[in-house]
């Protein structure tokens, strides 16, 4: 999902494991083993891959067959767009200031890495049975939950996340395709899940799961800070190009504009989005973003930020 137009070209086509797999097998490694970790959906589709050979069912299949169903999880299904779902959601996403259906993806596509329609309520079932030992040995869970190597620093275990949450620890996982989003988590101590599910791909759910949580737990809620008017020499340190740096190391463009008195940030290949002040130069994204910039000044101009989205901390630089 990040070789852009080879992929984005054939959102709707209907491919087989083996071709999804074929788009990136002729391509570098993004770094050496080991050296760093890095989300990967083609690697999911190839688990999937030795799931079907190992089983000799089909991954839909033994999903449904031999997990959901004998777990008690009556509303989750392979989620193919061919059959008829009760309840099924449509997914939206924002053209301007109106609503539009989210561009249509083939179900064949996310496959082991996705693919799957669930609700809230077997979402709270699913993470207590994982929790204890229903789905797979406590020596397995315990893999899962415990980040390892370069995936520690991204608090990454073999399949879920760690991180605290309302002042507990949480197990978490988030996913997303055109027109849904999705965060769930599970905090141990209070045996408390909260589960947020979007049918609109530019929400962000992760805000709300946490007040969700600190609500659950009596912890007081996170208070949006206030904005500040600036006036038109303090907005003026701020516009220029810079190079954002992802978690995995790879280096983006991304363009600071003033217009009419209002910032705007743009990351290459995506939409620009409104920056509004807090005062002492920093800056949040639209609510639904979930993003904080803070730049530094020097001498009167800005010479890089850090922009923390998800709890995730990058850094960018000014090249011009």
């Amino acid at each position: 999902t990040d070789i852009g137009e080879r992929w984005l070209k054939r959102f709707r086509d209907d491919m087989p494991p083996d071709t999804l797999v074929a788009l990136t097998a002729s391509d570098s490694m993004w770094f050496a083993p080991g050296s760093h970790w890095r989300y990967d959906n083609t690697g999911y589709i190839v688990l999937g891959m030795l799931l079907d050979h190992v089983t000799g069912t089909s991954y839909p299949q033994y999903i449904e067959q031999q997990l959901v169903r004998p777990l008690g999880l009556e509303h989750t299904y392979y989620c193919d767009t061919d059959r008829v779902l009760p309840g099924r959601a449509r997914g939206y996403q924002r053209d301007g200031d109106t609503w539009v259906h989210a561009a249509f993806l083939s179900m064949t596509q996310p496959y082991s890495a996705g693919a799957l329609c669930s609700t809230v309520g077997d979402l709270a079932r699913w993470n207590l049975l994982l929790a204890n030992g229903k789905v797979v040995s406590p020596h397995s869970y315990q893999t899962m939950t415990t980040p390892t190597g370069a995936a520690a620093a991204h608090h990454y275990g073999f399949g879920l996340a760690v991180d605290t949450m309302a002042q507990s620890r949480a197990i978490t996982h988030g996913g997303g395709i055109p027109g849904f989003l999705s965060e769930n988590a599970y905090l141990p101590d209070a045996q408390l899940s909260v589960t947020v599910l979007t049918n609109a791909g530019t929400g962000n759910p992760a805000p709300l799961l946490h007040q969700v949580a600190r609500a659950a737990l009596g912890v007081p809620l996170v208070q949006p800070p206030k904005p500040v008017t600036l006036t038109d020499e303090q907005l003026r340190r701020y516009p220029g190009r810079y190079e954002l740096t992802l978690p995995n190391g790879t280096k983006l463009p991304i363009t600071v504009t003033l217009s009419s008195g209002v910032l705007h940030a743009q990351l290459q290949g995506q939409n620009a989005f409104e920056l509004i002040p807090y005062g002492n130069d920093v800056f949040g994204g639209p609510p639904a973003t979930a993003i904080q910039m803070t730049f530094t000044v020097e001498g009167g101009r800005a010479t890089g930020f850090t922009l923390v989205q998800g709890g995730l901390p990058m850094w960018a630089v000014r090249v011009e």
